[in-house]
C-alpha cells in the first residue's frame, strides 16, 4: 500500500549571520552536475523505503522495538564532561561553557536529544537517516535539522575529483564527495556532503568558484545501517514473518468480523423444507454475518414427500451441531509469536524493553536491564556521541572537554550494601565515597568534606602517629623496704653535708 505522507522541507534563517535557508524551486527535471559539467547518475533505491514504513506501521512489534531504542540511546539527554579528570583550569572552564551554550542552540524547534531520537526512529525504518548541517559565515555549525522523509532523498554516485576537507576533525587527505536531492512533488533542492568546502548551488546543484551566501546548499550528514548506499534495515531477514503475521491477524480480524454464527447442519427426513422455509434460511446464512447476527432464531417448516400423503411418517428434522469444528480462538498464535520473538532478536531486545515483561524477579530485571544495556545501548550512545564531537562539533576544535548521551543509572542497592560493608571492614572506605553513595541514594547533591582528610580511609587515618603516640618518661620502680628507703635518705643527708661544707670553705678564702 502506497503512502505520500505529508513532508515539508525545513527552511532555516540563522540570526548571527546571513545565511539563507535551504529552499526548494518547482523544477522536476534537474540532474546534478559535476565539476567538469558531466552528469551523475542518481543511485536507485534496492527496496521501497515507504513499504518498509507500511511494514512497521502495520506490524504489531517494530514500532515498540523501535521506540525502545529512541528512548534507551538518546532519550537520556545530553552532558559536557572533560576529557580528562584533572584539576580544572581556565581553558577547560571556558570550553565547558561554550560547549553547553552550543548544545542548547543546536536546535531551535526542539531538544537536541529529540532530534536525535527522530534520527534513530527514521534509521531502524528506513535504515538510513539524515541530519541537515547548517554552518555560519565562519564555517562553524550553528544549527541542525532532521529531514523528515527519507525516502524523499536521493543520493547521487562518488564523483571523480578528489577534493581536500579543510573542517578540522576530517583530516587533509582528499576525498571524492556525492550530492543529494530532495524531491517533493515537482520541487526539488540539492544538498552537498557534509564536509564538502565547495560552494553549490542549492537549486541546481552545480558547483561554482563564488555564490551568493542566500543560494548556497547546506551540508547533509547520513546515519546508515550498514554499507549500502541507502542502509539497511536490522529486521530485514524477518520481512516475511511481520508479513505473515499481519496475514494471519487480518484472518483472525476477519472470523470476528465475518465469522459463522450457526455452527450447526439440518438433517430432514422423510420430507424436504417448503420453499418458503428454504429462502428463509438463505436469508439468514446470507445476513447473519457481524454483531446484529446474535441471539436470533430460526423457524423451518417441512412437507411430506408423499404424493398422497397417507399412512406416510411425518417428516423429521434434526439439528446436528458443529460447533466442535470451528475456531474457538485466534489462529496461528505459536506463529505469530515465534515472529515477535524473531523480531525482537534481530534487535537483541528483551521483553522487558517492549512492554510484554511477565515472570520477573527484581534479580532477573537487574541482570537483564544491565546485559541490554552492555550489548546494545552504550555502543550505540558511543557511536553518535563520536559523531557529534569528531565531525558535527569538530569545527570547533575542543580539546579539553567532550559531549556524551547520558546513560541510565542501573544500580543494585543490595549488591552495592554488601561492598561497602566489606569496604568498612578492611578500613579502605573514605568518608566522602561513603557521603557521595548515600547523598545519590537520597537524590540529594553530594558536597564532600573540607581539608582533604574525608579521601583518606579510616584505617589509615587511625593509623597515622599523633601527640599522644609519643612514649612517657618511665618511672623508676617503687621501693618495697623501709631499709631501701632509709640508704637513700642517708646518701642524700651526706651529699647536702658536703654541699654546706664547700659553701663555708669558700666563704673563709674569700675573706
Amino acid at each position: 500500500m502506497d503512502r505520500k505522507p505529508t513532508v515539508e522541507i525545513h527552511a532555516e534563517v540563522i540570526e548571527a549571520a546571513p545565511i539563507t535557508p535551504a529552499t526548494v524551486r518547482k523544477d522536476d527535471k534537474q540532474t546534478a552536475l559535476a565539476s567538469n559539467g558531466t552528469s551523475l547518475g542518481w543511485i536507485s533505491r534496492p527496496i521501497s523505503q515507504e513499504g518498509l514504513r507500511a511494514l512497521v506501521e502495520d506490524s504489531t512489534i517494530l514500532p515498540q522495538c523501535i521506540q525502545s531504542y529512541a528512548t534507551n540511546i538518546a532519550g537520556f539527554g545530553l552532558s559536557v564532561d572533560y576529557v580528562q579528570d584533572v584539576k580544572e583550569t581556565d581553558k577547560m572552564g571556558n570550553e565547558f561553557i561554550q560547549l553547553n551554550e552550543i548544545i542548547s542552540n543546536l536546535c531551535k524547534e526542539k531538544p537536541l536529544k529529540e532530534l536525535f531520537e527522530d534520527v534513530i526512529r527514521q534509521r531502524e525504518t528506513y535504515g538510513i537517516a539524515y541530519i541537515e548541517v547548517i554552518r555560519d559565515v565562519s564555517s562553524n555549525v550553528v544549527r541542525l535539522c532532521a529531514i523528515d522523509s527519507p525516502p524523499t532523498v536521493e543520493k547521487s554516485v562518488a564523483q571523480s575529483e578528489y577534493v581536500t576537507g579543510k573542517y578540522p576533525g576530517l583530516g587533509e587527505t582528499p576525498r571524492r564527495f556525492w550530492k543529494y536531492r530532495q524531491t517533493v512533488g515537482t520541487k526539488t533542492i540539492y544538498f552537498k556532503a557534509f564536509g564538502d568546502s565547495r560552494h553549490m548551488d542549492k537549486d541546481t546543484g552545480e558547483y561554482k568558484p563564488s555564490l551568493a551566501v542566500k543560494n548556497r546548499a547546506n551540508e547533509l550528514l547520513e546515519f546508515r545501517i550498514g554499507s549500502g548506499d541507502y542502509g539497511y534495515v536490522r529486521w530485514m531477514g524477518q520481512m516475511l514473518g511481520i508479513d505473515g503475521s499481519k496475514k494471519a491477524e487480518n484472518l483472525n480480524n476477519s472470523y470476528f468480523r465475518q465469522g459463522r454464527h450457526t455452527p450447526l447442519a439440518l438433517l430432514v427426513q422423510g420430507g424436504t423444507l417448503n420453499e418458503e422455509s428454504i429462502k428463509q434460511l438463505r436469508a439468514y446464512i446470507n445476513g447473519v454475518q457481524g454483531a446484529p447476527g446474535q441471539h436470533k432464531f430460526l423457524l423451518l417448516q417441512t412437507e411430506s414427500d408423499s404424493e398422497t400423503g397417507l399412512d406416510v411418517e411425518k417428516p423429521k428434522l434434526e439439528i446436528k451441531s458443529l460447533a466442535d469444528i470451528l475456531q474457538h480462538d485466534e489462529l496461528f498464535q505459536d506463529y505469530i509469536e515465534n515472529n515477535r520473538r524473531r523480531i525482537q532478536s534481530a534487535f537483541r531486545l528483551p521483553d522487558l524493553y517492549v512492554g510484554m515483561s511477565k515472570d520477573y524477579n527484581r534479580s532477573t530485571v537487574q541482570t537483564i536491564k544491565e546485559t541490554t544495556e552492555e550489548q546494545v545501548f552504550k555502543p550505540e550512545r558511543e557511536n553518535l556521541a563520536w559523531v557529534l564531537n569528531k565531525q558535527i562539533l569538530a569545527c570547533y576544535g575542543f580539546t579539553k572537554v567532550w559531549a556524551s548521551f547520558e546513560a541510565p543509572k542501573i544500580s543494585n542497592p543490595e549488591d552495592l550494601a554488601r561492598i561497602l560493608t566489606i569496604a568498612e571492614r578492611a578500613g579502605g572506605l573514605p568518608p566522602n565515597k561513603a557521603k557521595e553513595v548515600a547523598y545519590r541514594a537520597l537524590n540529594s547533591e553530594f558536597e564532600p568534606y573540607p581539608n582533604g582528610w574525608g579521601n583518606m580511609p579510616l584505617a589509615a587515618e587511625r593509623s597515622m602517629p599523633t601527640p599522644t603516640d609519643v612514649k612517657p618518661v618511665q618511672k623508676s620502680a617503687p621501693y618495697d623496704t623501709d631499709e631501701q628507703i632509709l640508704g637513700v635518705l642517708k646518701e642524700l643527708r651526706k651529699m647536702l653535708e658536703r654541699s654546706d661544707d664547700s659553701a663555708n670553705a669558700n666563704t673563709a678564702n674569700s675573706s
